[in-house]
């Protein structure tokens, strides 16, 4: 590697941590230094042991040494993880005084070897007490894996104990082998924890920590244990630190030290061609300071200088080709050789290195054995001493891929037996047989498989299968095993059935530690196999399925799960129960519904199939790979005995989501019963029960489950039912913050077009009282809802279920959840938050993505067979459709999607179902019908107890009655339905109470109590952003300005409220704006613009379909025409409203067009007919309510 401490550049900020912990500098007792392969992890490690303060005492270790011992195969990855700690003791005990040292490394060295033994003395006595007979009898038990390694680590913290004065500096190289040394996961009671010792070794370093005050612990490693990583607290007693890439300033700097041309444009281009990596910037300067070739002579100024002119020219060329340009031709043909013979090998001995390079098959003449033929090799940066291990050297890994490519490359121009990569494998091959002396080795297998050579998979089979029955799975062994099959190319072509069994066993060793490497590795295994038709498709397909599980993939699960039930075998009845819980949380209900009967009926008889198998046993088959590979614990791991209540409760939530609610509490009575007191399915089960009761307005008896729900949950370990409870319990509180005490249907109500027995709101102490004490219920209750849904939120976040984040953030940030619905494959809440955009891109009035977001929601709902979801989202497009002005596909479908509400008992649905209907019926001036939709909606809701739908309706039947021209009725329910709003908080409803009762205040003439009520409606409104609802209050503030004489202000608050129906694309606010501002045009003599405005609205009511937005821009129309002097125009725009008005029964357009007639015929010189329309429009005004408009025209009747 060169000399070290000459050459080692920059790290400063790594170095000054370095020296923090060195000299006891704060709380940090152990350096974590981590990074991607070439960052100089190792450098840096040999640097700070060559500067430590007492080198005597400070060691450096290499974790990846552990590989050696899989030489002897049946000490395995067990020996390793011991051979860890005893290089750890060894290393401490040299720290040990004088005087015991000797003492101390032999315990050191011994560590692991002392065994205990059980002894019993028996004896017998005769009579007088003299012993006859004293049998000893000696055992010794094997111990547990646990076991062992506690005893392990006794004797380690015994010999620290005995060096805790010490001043030590442990220093651990590639430290992520820790993580394959073995699988915890076979043994039991520690089933799902990490595959290797990390967290085991990072416990263990702890106590050594605590025994020894003054030792101090640097790692390095392109992964470490996560207890590593702990570095948030303010003491921590690990720190982390990443090591970067050069940058070009670094790179300069370590080109001077190494003699060459300070440069920038030569370390800009080196930067650029190793992407900054420290290894790969060594091994360029080695090629330009001649160390690669034999006699050492660096290159000329002019070489380096003619070389950065290349680089900069080819800034963008192919790496590949400049680095076989401009280093490996700078490698003398020997070294090259060398080289390309350690790239083989990876690591190896100088013996390996020298009868695989100097094999009889090549040309190249052998050195002896002694002469100097390594030295060139050991001033390489790219080779590196393996620490501790008795002559192993290894070749950089970002190198060793350089070389072997440039090889695959050369070989492609080659004849077949001139081909070097072969003939190196070859020899590398027949030497590790020989050195095995016949027993198996990993090394000579792997190259065997390289050439394609099957002798050594039997072996391979045979060695897998005994490291996964080991006990506990022998987690090393696997991995150095599929590693030597792994690393060869064209593996699948050669040799496909080990190419599948590598690729299966490797799925199962990181299932428990990386999901997303877990499922790609049994994904290939499945590919493979079924290419082959092997069996093993089943076991791939079960391990990829897990893995996907693990990853919240839910559609993948389901996708590998039902291949699995496929293959043809009995399918045991646990699969059949992941399989069908994965397909319900996609979100596919009858699907879902079909497999978890079949999973329930599998179930009930999975007994009688126990007890058939025990009598019938099935002669044992000679176990392969796929037998033999532990069949993963499916989707949540549900103990057999709790198999059939799980299954109760999936059908029992599937069965709700079908709005089946009897076979839903069916099956949650069932899973109760089979629970066995298991608190986890008790709390599930409530759960189900208590979701029903608040779809049917059930409150108390669901207050009563989520309570019983949250007593089982409190004992249960896997927390994830308190969160769903949670989440139960918000939507619980948000139907109490709307809930009143439900009023009997009135089928007076239900039939009577008149409001006869509404009653009053009076401004009494005691209803304001009643009010204020139910709002603040109300609002206690929607804190309590934002607190149960925060909850639920931080406590799946805590757990990692993504699922239930979804859920709980659904409502108020409907985006995310939707991402991560899709991310996981759940159609269902990818539909609900689809929903839920479309109604916040409706209410903002960007009606064109509501739409779309509508239709895309209403598909995922159909196809899964959600008919409830698909009646709301029927109701998204209702509104979308009024506003758009298309009264017939709004009463289309609003009347398709009330079939459903009343079909699938939802009162709430069904109230607003009629809403829609009443407001389509207002909106065509059918008041008659409009009356008697809105009363029977409000009949629903007081059967509920739903104050909301409530307010929302008596708005609804307050816009009836004005239209109409019943004000006071109009005023009453409109003050209720505030008050209704004001109590459960809604403010859209309350935006629309108060329009409402500008409305009726400006219809009877108090233009200032309208303006009062107009300006309250639109600051409400501007507070939650409502495009449309500002529209509306400006719209009527606009009116309200003209009659007060503040025509600038009228054309102004009309022109902003036409920009937002515009924005909004409602076609029927634009023609009720329109309206108002050709008002405002005429009262400002500008009748070109009156006369263009008013064509305007009327062709957009009638597009829109509304009635009385025609009747009313005829009128002002007819007015403009009268103000031309057009008096025929005038008279027949005046008539024409006045059909329209008598069509709708709107007595206030009748009056209005009757006016205006009556101005016409004045005009005329026609007193006779104004004095009788005049009489007619008094009387309609009367009629409607609005005595003074009535007063002025018999005033003026009488003036004629």
């Amino acid at each position: 590697m060169g000399d070290v401490e000459e050459l080692f550049t920059d790290r400063a900020s790594a170095l000054k941590a370095a020296r923090h912990l060195l000299h006891g500098d704060g709380p940090t007792r152990v350096l974590v230094f981590t990074g991607v392969s070439g960052t100089g992890k190792s450098t840096l490690l040999a640097h700070i042991a060559a500067k430590a303060p007492h080198p005597s005492r400070t060691h450096l270790l290499d974790a990846a040494q552990g590989r050696a011992s899989l030489a002897v195969p049946s000490e395995g990855g067990e020996h390793a993880a011991l051979e860890l700690l005893r290089s750890v003791a060894v290393a401490l005990a040299c720290g040990a005084p004088w005087w015991r040292r000797r003492r101390v490394r032999r315990r050191a060295a011994a560590l692991g070897t002392s065994r205990k033994w059980t002894v019993r003395v028996r004896q017998w006595a005769s009579r007088g007490g003299v012993i006859t007979h004293s049998p000893v009898t000696v055992t010794a038990a094997r111990p547990t894996q646990a076991e062992r390694r506690a005893g392990w680590v006794t004797e380690l913290a015994e010999i620290a104990h005995a060096v805790r004065r010490r001043q030590s500096v442990l220093l651990i190289d590639t430290c992520e082998w820790l993580m394959f040394f073995d699988d915890v996961h076979a043994e039991q009671p520690r089933p799902g924890q990490p595959l290797g010792v990390g967290a085991w070794f990072a416990g263990v370093l702890d106590q050594v920590l605590n025994e020894i005050p003054g030792l101090r612990v640097v790692v390095a490693g392109t992964a470490v244990p996560g207890a590593w990583r702990n570095e948030g607290a303010p003491k921590a007693r690990y720190r982390v630190h990443d090591l970067a890439a050069w940058k070009a300033a670094d790179v300069r700097a370590y080109l001077a030290r190494r003699g060459l041309p300070e440069s920038d444009g030569l370390a800009e281009a080196i930067s650029e061609r190793s992407q900054g990596l420290p290894a790969e910037v060594a091994w360029i300067a080695d090629a330009l300071t001649g160390s690669l070739s034999d006699d050492h002579a660096a290159d000329s100024t002019a070489t380096v200088i003619a070389m950065v002119k290349d680089l900069e020219e080819t800034v963008t060329g192919d790496r590949q080709e400049w680095l076989r340009t401009h280093v490996l031709s700078r490698i003398s043909d020997r070294n090259r050789h060398l080289l390309n013979a350690a790239a083989i090998l990876s690591t190896f001995t100088s013996q390996a290195l020298h009868t695989v390079a100097f094999h009889p098959g090549f040309a190249a003449a052998a050195p002896a054995q002694d002469d100097d033929w390594f030295d060139p090799l050991r001033r390489m940066s790219c080779l590196r001493e393996v620490p501790a291990s008795r002559g192993h050297w290894t070749l950089h890994p970002a190198i060793r891929d350089w070389l072997v490519t440039a090889m695959s490359e050369d070989d492609a121009h080659r004849m077949p037996d001139e081909r070097r990569l072969p003939r190196l494998h070859q020899a590398a091959a027949v030497y590790y047989e020989a050195l095995s002396d016949g027993a198996f080795s990993t090394q000579a297998a792997h190259h065997r498989f390289w050439l394609g050579d099957h002798r050594h998979v039997g072996s391979w089979t045979a060695h897998v299968v005994r490291a996964l029955e080991t006990v506990a799975v022998d987690g090393l062994s696997l991995h150095v095993l599929t590693e030597a099959a792994l690393t060869v190319a064209d593996l699948r072509t050669t040799l496909p059935r080990l190419y599948a069994d590598a690729h299966l066993v490797r799925a199962f060793l990181t299932s428990q530690t990386d999901h997303n490497a877990a499922q790609e590795h049994a994904e290939v295994a499945l590919r493979a196999y079924q290419d082959i038709g092997h069996k093993g498709v089943c076991r791939a397909a079960l391990l990829a399925g897990q893995a996907a599980w693990n990853r919240k993939r839910y559609a993948e699960a389901a996708a590998h799960w039902t291949v699995a039930l496929q293959t043809g075998g009995p399918a045991p009845s646990a699969l059949r129960a992941a399989a069908a819980e994965a397909v319900s949380r996609t979100g596919d209900l009858h699907r879902a519904d079909e497999l978890l009967a079949q999973a329930l009926q599998h179930a009930q008889t999975d007994v009688q199939q126990v007890r058939h198998a025990a009598e019938s046993p099935q002669p044992a088959q000679p176990a392969g790979v796929s037998d033999t590979v532990p069949c993963p614990l499916l989707a949540d791991a549900v103990r057999p005995s709790l198999r059939l209540a799980h299954l109760h409760v999936l059908i029992s939530e599937n069965s709700a989501r079908l709005c089946d609610w009897t076979r839903s509490a069916q099956h949650s009575d069932s899973a109760l019963e089979h629970a066995d007191d298991d608190p986890h399915v008790t709390a599930l089960a409530h759960r189900n029960h208590a979701d029903h009761a608040t779809y049917v307005w059930d409150l108390r008896k669901a207050e009563r489950h989520i309570k019983a729900g949250l007593a089982a949950a409190r004992s249960c370990s896997d927390k994830r039912c308190i969160a769903l409870l949670q989440l139960a319990r918000a939507d619980l509180a948000e139907r109490k913050a709307r809930w009143a005490p439900p009023r009997p249907a009135d089928e007076a109500i239900r039939s009577s077009p008149t409001p006869t027995t509404m009653p009053v709101i009076a401004p009494s102490t005691a209803a304001t009282k009643l009010s204020l004490d139910e709002r603040a219920e109300a609002a206690h209750q929607m804190n309590l809802a934002a607190t149960a849904r925060a909850t639920a939120f931080e406590l799946a976040t805590e757990l990692g279920d993504i699922r239930t984040v979804a859920q709980s953030i659904t409502g108020t940030e409907p985006a995310l959840a939707l991402d991560i619905f899709r991310a996981i494959g759940d159609r269902l809440g990818e539909a609900e938050a689809l929903a839920d955009l479309a109604d916040i891109a409706r209410r903002r009035g960007d009606l064109e993505s509501s739409k779309e977001l509508s239709l895309e929601a209403q598909a995922l709902f159909r196809d899964l067979g959600d008919r409830l979801g698909q009646a709301y989202s029927l109701e998204a497009l209702v509104e979308l459709a009024k506003n758009r002005g298309d009264a017939l596909a709004a009463e289309r479908l609003a009347g398709e999607s009330l079939r459903v509400f009343r079909a699938l008992d939802d009162g709430v649905g069904e109230a607003h179902a009629l809403r829609s209907l009443a407001e389509i019926a207002r909106r065509r001036d059918d008041l008659e019908l409009a009356e008697q939709r809105g009363l029977e909606a409000l009949a629903v809701s007081r059967t509920l107890g739903d104050r909301l739908g409530q307010a929302h309706t008596l708005d609804d039947l307050a816009d009836t009655a004005l239209r109409r021209g019943d004000m006071e009725v109009a005023e009453q329910r409109a003050r209720e339905a505030l008050t209704l709003s004001r109590i459960t908080g809604d403010v859209p409803g309350q935006t629309n109470a108060l329009k409402t009762l500008a409305e009726v205040a400006g219809f009877q003439g108090d233009v200032s109590e309208a303006e009062k009520w107009g300006l309250q409606a639109l600051t409400v409104s501007r507070t939650i952003g409502t495009w449309v609802g500002q529209a509306h209050i400006l719209f009527r503030l606009s009116e309200f300005a003209q009659r007060r004489g503040d025509l600038d202000l009228a054309e102004e608050r009309g022109l902003e409220a036409l920009a937002l129906y515009r924005g909004a694309d409602d076609m029927v606010g634009q023609a009720n704006a329109l309206i108002a501002l050709t008002a405002s045009a005429r009262a400002r003599g500008n009748l070109d613009l009156a006369e263009e405005r008013g064509l305007k609205a009327v062709a957009l009511a009638r597009r829109g379909g509304d009635l009385l937005g025609d009747a009313n821009a005829l009128i002002e129309l007819a007015a403009v025409g009268l103000a031309r002097g057009d008096l025929d125009v005038a008279d027949e725009r005046g008539l024409e409203a006045l059909t329209l008005a008598r069509r709708g029964g709107d007595l206030l357009g009748q009056a209005n067009a009757l006016c205006v007639r009556a101005e016409t015929a004045l005009a005329r010189g026609d007193t006779a007919t104004a004095h009788t329309v005049l009489g007619q429009a008094a009387v309609l005004y009367d009629d409607a309510g609005l005595p003074g408009a009535a007063e002025d025209c018999r005033k003026r009747q009488h003036a004629q």
